[in-house]
């Protein structure tokens, strides 16, 4: 994935792909996920989501994993996989 200039980072353009993917493997429309969230969600919110104009809150991650059937951490780390993130950190047990 290539680098973004926006300030949401590539985490948060990985997770909105992520979303979209899910999403869309469904067949659901953005409406219908908004419809299904009991009016917790918008369509617009989730354009922003899927888009990465707009970060994804820790409360909204878990909607989102109960809406899609789907733990908030995996979730995460699909996002992690698309863009082979690496914090590079190391850890000496010596």
């Amino acid at each position: 994935m290539a680098k973004t200039d926006t300030s949401t980072g590539e985490l948060t353009h990985a997770l909105g792909a992520e979303l979209r993917t899910l999403r869309e493997g469904r067949g659901w429309s953005r409406q219908d996920v908004a419809a299904s969230s009991d009016s917790a969600l918008t369509p617009s919110t989730l354009r922003t989501w899927e888009k990465a104009t707009r970060s994804v809150t820790v409360g909204y991650l878990e909607l989102a994993g109960q809406l899609y059937v789907i733990r908030p951490s995996e979730l995460l780390l699909r996002a992690q996989h698309r863009i082979s993130w690496d914090p590079g950190l190391t850890l000496d047990l010596d």
